[in-house]
């Protein structure tokens, strides 16, 4: 159980040829799942990690850009060394914390999910040299419709997938 009740999400595991950074430059990489399932009402972490294999980029800025099944790309969680953190999306604004307090590790933690909150979450960081580093993670939101059978509300599209021992085990990379 997570804090305030709520489950947590796990990430789907990944299968061979998943993809579990985004291309970068040199050895600088972003690090995020690349898919998660969870229910509504549970809490869900969006990890990132940024990898910089010769220590020598400059990190300014992290953003977490929601990019709903429906809609626009939108900032919902930024963090700022100096500045601090910022919510200005106002859907995720009491709903979304950072679960530490650095550039190095921005990961996010959604509370009291909703159908509508399936989508792409990109953790995208501003960086000297190089510019901006991102990595995606999907989130799939999943409603039971009977007892062994899940319906996903994904960015792509909504499909049912069979749950429980049999189910797929394998991540997509979008």
């Amino acid at each position: 159980m997570s804090e305030g009740g709520g489950r947590l999400a796990s990430p789907r595991r990944a299968g061979p040829g998943s993809c579990g950074t985004a291309s970068g430059v040199g050895a600088q990489k972003v690090r995020v799942e690349e898919e998660l399932e969870a229910y509504p009402n549970e809490s869900v972490d969006l990890r990132c990690q940024f990898i910089d294999g010769g220590g020598r980029t400059k990190l300014t800025q992290v953003s977490w850009i929601w990019e709903p099944i429906d809609g626009q790309r939108d900032n919902i969680a930024v963090y700022h060394p100096e500045y601090g953190q910022s919510f200005p999306n106002l859907s995720f604004k009491d709903r979304v914390v950072f679960l530490h307090n650095n550039l190095e590790n921005p990961s996010i933690r959604i509370s009291d999910l909703r159908m509508s909150d399936a989508g792409r979450y990109t953790c995208e960081y501003a960086t000297y040299p190089s510019g901006n580093e991102q990595g995606t993670s999907t989130l799939v939101m999943l409603a039971l419709t009977g007892a062994s059978r899940a319906v996903s509300l994904s960015p792509l599209s909504a499909e049912e997938r069979p749950i429980g021992p049999k189910a797929r085990d394998e991540a997509i990379c979008r």
